[in-house]
């Protein structure tokens, strides 16, 4: 199975990679870093399925947690994911595109699930990506209140979006390095979630 593998950075993917190395699983696994956010996870990886199909794309990548049960160092797999931040302000009322009378889609999900299965004993949950992370308590308690997201990122539905386009399965697996709160890189446990991820990332291949 030819595994293309989606991160934001390369810090991301870097302690993958080591896992693999040291234990290979069998599959043909390559890479794509992307950059940083929405706009540029899209142009670089609808670029490179348009010139080199694969069985699955896998993103991978840090989330912060809108859940105190999903605690940092923790991993999870995305059963749903969606443009939270596209729409229009009225007032104090945010307008999705469904208000706001479009029909584009604003919620994703996983493409081909009837071809793979998530990783069992890791828990789903519902993503929220946003152009701008969440770091103010007034405006993270409205958006957990309008979304019910259980996780925020910067690429995920964009992901999600072009993987269903082009009809390629695809999953998307986040390490937990942080609550979503006020900025407070102290209390981060990035290493322990990319070490989490990794770990999932690689059981989840070894198990196709």
């Amino acid at each position: 199975m030819r595994i293309l593998v989606v991160s934001a950075t390369q810090a991301e993917a870097a302690p993958l990679q080591q896992l693999l190395t040291e234990h290979p699983v069998g599959h043909d696994v390559q890479y794509l870093v992307t950059g940083i956010g929405m706009t540029a996870t899209a142009y670089a990886l609808t670029r490179y399925l348009l010139t080199l199909p694969v069985d699955l794309a896998l993103n991978i990548g840090l989330a912060g947690s809108f859940r105190r049960d999903l605690e940092p160092g923790a991993s999870v797999w995305v059963k749903e994911d969606r443009f939270s931040d596209l729409g229009a302000e009225d007032g104090e009322t945010f307008l999705g595109l469904r208000e706001l009378g479009f029909t584009d889609p604003v919620n994703v999900l996983p493409y081909g699930l009837d071809r793979i299965s998530p990783p069992a004993g890791i828990p789903g949950a519902v993503g929220a990506t946003v152009n701008t992370v969440h770091g103010k308590e007034t405006t993270i308690q409205e958006f957990r209140n309008r979304e019910q997201a259980d996780i925020e990122t910067m690429e995920g539905a964009a992901f999600y979006y072009v993987c269903e386009r082009e009809k390629v399965a695809s999953l998307q697996l986040r390490g937990i390095s942080n609550y979503v709160e006020r900025r407070n890189r102290a209390n981060w446990k990035i290493a322990e979630a990319l070490a989490s991820l990794s770990r999932a990332a690689h059981y989840f291949i070894g198990k196709l």
